[in-house]
């Protein structure tokens, strides 16, 4: 008795998978910066790779999938380079200080992707999650930010710090937000209102 041969397409590699997939995210952030993300459609996507749409859904089930690859991507590399600041400083406090300097350094370097990120509602399907949710932020932002900040304000509670480190990184991020979108007006630089916030900071917490 002979076997029936399954016909229909070949299954891919996963290293040619993997390829298709890279390609996919780098026309989509090319695409995002040019056009902006709410411009583009996954059918614009898939023209611009080269694929029929629904090859494209093969890959993403959707545009924040495809995003949150590549916010992945800036997240990884912002704090890779952060730590590698931190550790050539020698005191708890400089290490602080650095590191927060460091963070904001990287969305003035890079406005167009702080734009993506910040700019850009996280609004899932019922087949994806939110961003924060799945990947790394609060891990890399505790890794980073709460040891420092257990040195630096050490008489406060762990409920005390963890409200620290939430208003250092919302104030990182509202002066990124208002510097970036609101180049036309004269800010003193980013670095001197964020040395401003944390000398109150780290004063108020001396004199508690």
């Amino acid at each position: 008795m002979t076997q029936s041969v399954k016909k229909g397409r070949p299954k891919q590699d996963p290293e040619a998978a993997e390829l298709k997939e890279k390609r996919i995210i780098e026309a989509a952030k090319k695409l995002f910066h040019e056009e902006g993300v709410d411009s583009v459609s996954m059918r614009r996507i898939a023209a611009d790779v080269g694929m029929g749409v629904m090859t494209l859904y093969k890959y993403f089930a959707n545009k924040n999938a495809i995003l949150h690859h590549i916010w992945d991507e800036f997240i990884v590399e912002l704090f890779v380079g952060l730590q590698e600041k931190v550790s050539a400083e020698n005191t708890h406090h400089d290490k602080f200080r650095v590191a927060c300097y460091e963070y904001l350094n990287y969305w003035f370097k890079h406005p167009a992707r702080f734009r993506m990120v910040f700019l850009n509602e996280d609004s899932p399907g019922s087949e994806s999650s939110y961003f924060i949710h799945h990947a790394d932020i609060e891990v890399r932002m505790n890794n980073v930010f709460l040891p420092l900040t257990q040195l630096v304000f050490a008489e406060k509670s762990d409920e005390q710090l963890l409200k620290i480190i939430q208003g250092v990184i919302c104030h990182m991020n509202g002066i990124a937000l208002n510097l970036i979108t609101i180049s036309e007006y004269q800010w003193a630089g980013h670095e001197c209102l964020l040395d401003a916030y944390l000398d109150l900071l780290i004063e108020s917490s001396l004199g508690a």
